[in-house]
């Protein structure tokens, strides 16, 4: 892609998640980057023709368990807590989703205590929260009941000690869907893609030129 050249915006509605994402180069594919593996699973079994292949990163909608801090942040009445977080907030729960605390800087926290500020950014995180959990957890069996379905390559990717969705879900979800692989990194919690971004990087890349 010409660096001068404008991406323009699109979307894909799931739901009642409106995601946007951008398509460049001259090749026909499009790659979707979507914020919750929940609405990406979601995607691709409700538009299959859409979806060449599927990369899911500790994804939610796989079985019911999930961190009790995602669960409460679907009760009513949080939403004024979110418009106005701390950084203290943001430090504790990004603490909380990786296997090792030392890579949560005062620059991590501030970058996504500078995200959690935009405009819209407590909504749509509630959005996406509510859209696929409650306080009493994931609404997964409308997915995991379709999963055999999906016919796209899919690579799992997932932390073993993934504080905020079990491994386990993991596991089950190579049973189940076809063609599907799973990297399971070692010493990582939730964000593989921030704990371990080397060897992230090199998974999907191969994933990816593999199939091309």
């Amino acid at each position: 892609m010409n660096r001068t050249e404008q991406l323009q915006d699109r979307y894909v509605k799931v739901g009642s998640v409106n995601t946007r994402y951008w398509q460049a180069g001259d090749s026909d594919s499009t790659v979707i980057l979507l914020h919750g593996g929940g609405v990406a699973l979601t995607c691709t079994l409700n538009f299959p023709e859409l979806v060449d292949r599927l990369i899911l990163v500790s994804s939610a909608g796989l079985g019911k368990e999930i961190n009790f801090l995602l669960r409460v942040t679907t009760l009513p009445g949080l939403d004024k807590l979110f418009s106005s977080p701390s950084r203290s907030s943001i430090a504790m729960f990004c603490k909380q989703a990786v296997y090792d605390s030392k890579l949560i800087t005062d620059e991590v926290v501030e970058e996504f205590y500078q995200m959690a500020r935009l405009p819209g950014a407590a909504k749509a995180t509630l959005n996406v929260g509510r859209s696929n959990f409650n306080i009493w957890g994931q609404f997964y069996r409308p997915i995991a009941q379709r999963l055999p379905t999906i016919v796209a390559p899919t690579l799992i990717i997932w932390g073993r000690q993934d504080p905020m969705v079990p491994v386990a879900q993991a596991q089950n979800a190579i049973e189940t869907i076809p063609n599907a692989r799973l990297e399971i990194i070692e010493e990582c919690g939730h964000w593989s893609p921030i704990e371990y971004s080397q060897k992230f990087n090199q998974l999907v890349l191969e994933f990816l030129s593999r199939l091309a």
